[in-house]
């Protein structure tokens, strides 16, 4: 008798669980808010899709209605929910309604006879795969799909080498959109962009650039441009908020990167195993996520906000085997951040751990963990970093040089005296990245300064040509010449005409160059 009434109970258990939907209305399954009353289209029960009951039970064609009544109330529908329509292989025409806002995940994969979908202007989200698998889908001509204000997803394998302006009106990319586009080189994001949805940009393996992004994007997606090994430069605007998980791990070629203050959210390891040498967080984070910055064993140097009160596990740990790399920390947080475990693994021995003035006794008094380093007072943040030789051999970078203190800031004077040394006989210093070729140098601090030492090969004369009418720069071993309409000719140390064109980007080896164009100007580069 114990035994049956063990089993009944379960079984009521289970039909509850199961359940997906709260009601149905002239045969279409909603999911009810009573909170702000609106509804989202459903389908029949939960659980993976090849456990669904009811799947593939629409067909023909299928109006949803903007609102529904429900046991006397009345509820606004404003999305199709994921698998909702799953695997109706006879529905054939969808009318989706004004009001709704989003049409998610799957909402339609599998539907192999839609051939006709009505879009509201209201929609402004569309999930991954949500037309997979359609008539609609699968008639569409290969490149970038829109809906709305939405680029869905780029249909096709892009070409070798490609570059791609998204719409301007576009105000979302859905997740998952170019992924796995290997052959994409750069992409121009358009000025109304609000949101990058999860995996945007996921294993673009050849995207360098994506320019400066919008200044309306608030969002940038769980694992958005994870693994984009060649992704060289990106700059954050100052009106984001959440950085998601993995979204830029792997970035290998990412050297430096400036976290707006409007930012609160880090989702963990979203800088993981990138290149960074630089990282500075604004004043929003209040928690540096676990292993945020883990496996980044070039980062030297970094600058934590007024708001961190928490560093994650391995927040700032190096990778299996590598030694301590940090040199330079600076905590402008009032009161010590609690620390998890390992959290500042990464940093060396002499580390210079700076806090913002009247702070130090804080700090020390919390424990061993800012104890045993530098601890320092200063009004203004000094950040120093070099630059780095890429070994195209081992795919890895190597430190020029290090530079050290003389003389540290503080709260009485904020003035610094740093020296910048070679690692190998072949380089030297060249000069600061603000132009100063002075070496040792005394810095007098009137407001936070990051400086990069600039080594080069010895006898190799660099000049300095950002900003110039043609924007010439050099990164790895890729010259970029922007904003020219002139013919040039690229010349070798040797003399040796090496490229002839207008092409905007050339891939040399590494070396000193002359940029000669046909109105006579010319310059010199390094690479």
């Amino acid at each position: 008798m114990k035994k049956l009434v063990f089993f009944v109970i379960c079984f009521v258990v289970i039909l509850v669980d199961t359940r997906a939907y709260d009601a149905i209305v002239d045969g279409i399954y909603y999911n009810l808010n009573e909170d702000d009353m609106t509804a989202v289209v459903t389908n029949k029960s939960t659980g993976r899709p090849y456990e669904m009951e009811g799947i593939g039970s629409y067909s023909g064609s299928v109006e949803v209605p903007s609102s529904v009544e429900f046991n006397g109330r009345v509820y606004k529908v404003i999305a199709i929910g994921s698998y909702a329509f799953y695997m109706c292989e006879f529905l054939t025409d969808v009318v989706i309604p004004e009001g709704v806002i989003s049409i998610e995940g799957l909402a339609f994969d599998g539907c192999v006879s839609l051939s006709n979908v009505n879009f509201p202007q209201s929609v402004k989200y569309v999930g991954a795969n949500a037309f997979s698998n359609t008539l609609w889908y699968n008639s569409l001509p290969d490149g970038c799909v829109y809906i709305n204000d939405v680029l869905y997803v780029y249909k096709g394998e892009i070409p070798d080498g490609t570059h791609i302006d998204i719409k301007n009106t576009t105000t979302y990319i859905s997740p998952w959109a170019f992924s796995g586009q290997i052959q994409l080189k750069s992409v121009a994001l358009p000025s109304d962009l609000e949101e990058i949805g999860a995996g945007a940009f996921h294993q673009c393996y050849n995207l360098i650039t994506v320019g400066k992004m919008p200044e309306k994007v608030i969002s940038i997606g769980d694992e958005c441009f994870s693994h984009c090994y060649n992704l060289e430069e990106v700059v954050l605007p100052g009106k984001l908020e959440k950085i998601g998980y993995w979204a830029f791990k792997g970035c290998q070629h990412l050297l430096k990167i400036v976290i707006p203050n409007s930012v609160k959210i880090l989702g963990s390891e979203c800088f993981k195993d990138c290149g960074l040498i630089s990282v500075v967080v604004g004043d929003g984070v209040e928690e540096i996520p676990n292993s945020a910055f883990a496996g980044c064993v070039y980062l030297t140097t970094v600058k934590l906000g007024k708001s961190v009160s928490k560093i994650g596990s391995y927040a700032f740990n190096g990778s299996m085997g590598s030694a301590p790399h940090i040199s330079s920390f600076v905590i402008d947080a009032p009161t010590h951040p609690l620390l998890a475990d390992n959290a500042l693994s990464g940093l060396m021995e002499d580390c210079e751990i700076q806090v913002s003035c009247g702070c130090k006794e804080d700090y020390n008094a919390f424990s061993l963990p800012y104890r045993r380093y530098n601890l320092t007072e200063n009004n203004y943040s000094l950040n120093l970093y070099t630059n780095y030789y890429v070994d195209d051999l081992f795919i890895e970078r190597v430190a020029l040089g290090n530079i050290k203190y003389h003389k540290m800031p503080n709260c009485d004077d904020n003035v610094a005296t740093v020296e910048a040394f070679s690692y190998f006989g072949a380089y030297e210093f060249v000069e600061w990245s603000d132009g100063n070729k002075e070496n040792p140098r005394t810095i007098n601090l009137q407001k936070d300064t990051m400086l990069c030492a600039i080594f080069a090969e010895k006898g190799v004369s660099v000049e300095k040509v950002e900003g110039n009418q043609f924007n010439i720069y050099s990164k790895d071993n890729v010259l970029f010449v922007e904003n020219n309409d002139l013919s040039f000719r690229v010349l070798n140390s040797d003399g040796k005409v090496v490229y002839s064109g207008r092409e905007q980007q050339i891939i040399l080896p590494r070396g000193v160059y002359l940029i000669h164009f046909e109105n006579g100007y010319t310059y010199k580069i390094l690479l």
